[in-house]
C-alpha cells in the first residue's frame, strides 16, 4: 500500500515502481484511473482478493487525489482486462454451483404413478 505522506504521482498505484519501469502514464485522464477502481472493485466482488488492497485505497481517495494518480500502462492493463473480469466471474458461477449442486434427472410426480 502506499504511504499517504508520499507523493502518489510519484509510483505506480498497481506495482508501486517508479518511473523507470515500464511506459509511465504521467497525464492520465480521470475515466482511466477510475477505470482502475471500478474493475478492481468488480473483481475483489468475484473473488480475486489480491486486488482488494489496491480496491480499497482508491476507494478511499477524493476524485482531486484520483487525478494525481499515475500507473504503468501495462499495469492497468492486467486491472481493466474483460477477459480477466469474465473468468473471474465464471470462477465465482462455478464455486456457487459448487455450494448449491444442481440436481440431475427429471422430476418424479405422484400423479405419474398408477
Amino acid at each position: 500500500m502506499i504511504d499517504m505522506t508520499e507523493d502518489i504521482s510519484a509510483r505506480c498505484v498497481i506495482c508501486k515502481e517508479g518511473e523507470t519501469s515500464g511506459h509511465f502514464v504521467t497525464d492520465p485522464s480521470l475515466d482511466m484511473i477510475k477505470s482502475i477502481k471500478v474493475y478492481a472493485l468488480k473483481r475483489v466482488e468475484l473473488g480475486e482478493l489480491e486486488l482488494k488492497p489496491l480496491a480499497d485505497y482508491m476507494t478511499s481517495l477524493s476524485d482531486g487525489e484520483l487525478s494525481l494518480v499515475r500507473y504503468h500502462s501495462s499495469c492497468r492493463k492486467t486491472i481493466v482486462y474483460k477477459q480477466l473480469t469474465e473468468r473471474a466471474a465464471k470462477r465465482s458461477c462455478s464455486l456457487l454451483d459448487m455450494t448449491f449442486p444442481r440436481k440431475v434427472g427429471r422430476l418424479s410426480t405422484s400423479s405419474d404413478r398408477s
